[in-house]
Order: C-alpha cells, then sequence, then structure tokens
C-alpha cells in the first residue's frame, strides 16, 4: 500500500475517532433539587432504599433548563448530557442538563463554597 492511501486511511480513522460524542446519564425518582448557583443544582435521587446525591453542572446559565412539567403523583427526573472529548473520552465536560419537576417552588436554596473567595447559602426569594 502506497503511503498516501495510509496517510488517507489515518486522516479518516482520526475524523470520526475524534469527533465529539454525547453520553446521556438519565436520574429517576428525584426527591428534592436544591439550587447551588444558577450553573449548578444538588439533586437527591431515590434507588431502591438508597438515596443518593447528584451534582449537575454546567459552564453557562443557559445550559440548564429547569421544566415545571411533572404531574402530581410522579416522579421528578432530570437529564444530564456530557460532551466526551474524541480522542480521550473524557466525559468531564458537562454539556446541558434538563430538570423535570412537579412545581419551581419545589427547589430549595443550596450552599456553595468557593474555597478562600467566600461560602454561603442561596436564598430562595418567593
Amino acid at each position: 500500500m502506497s503511503k498516501s492511501v495510509l496517510g488517507l486511511i489515518l486522516a479518516v480513522f482520526l475524523l470520526f475517532a475524534c469527533v465529539p460524542h454525547y453520553k446521556v446519564m438519565r436520574y429517576e425518582h428525584v426527591e428534592r433539587v436544591f439550587m447551588n448557583r444558577p450553573t449548578e443544582y444538588s439533586l437527591y435521587v431515590r434507588e431502591g432504599a438508597r438515596i443518593r446525591a447528584v451534582t449537575l453542572s454546567v459552564v453557562r446559565e443557559n445550559q440548564a433548563l429547569l421544566v415545571d412539567d411533572v404531574p402530581a403523583g410522579d416522579s421528578m427526573w432530570a437529564i444530564h448530557q456530557y460532551n466526551t472529548e474524541g480522542c480521550t473520552g473524557d466525559e468531564s465536560k458537562p454539556d446541558s442538563f434538563q430538570i423535570h419537576v412537579h412545581s419551581l417552588k419545589e427547589i430549595g436554596g443550596g450552599a456553595w463554597d468557593n474555597g478562600k473567595f467566600g461560602r454561603g447559602r442561596v436564598q430562595v426569594v418567593e
């Protein structure tokens, strides 16, 4: 095989191997939602007899969506989409999230801690 054909095969492989891929995490049975900051929310998710804390965070506020469309009696839920880093497969780049709740009044104020730059709590204003 000639070097140009090998180069073309390698270029095509790298093109498809290094494109961003998306991974979607879905959280069912969300029992509590807290806003730590406009780009970070904490969820308490029931998994059988266990309750797990999950933090959803994004870079920009427009990547976070709150939707009050869950009927009374149904479980709240959330979706968190990650953009993998193509070649490295690093899933640490959150792309967006949606939290589906019964009412926006169910979202509590969470806490935040920026180390030496301060800490505090989000106060819910109604």
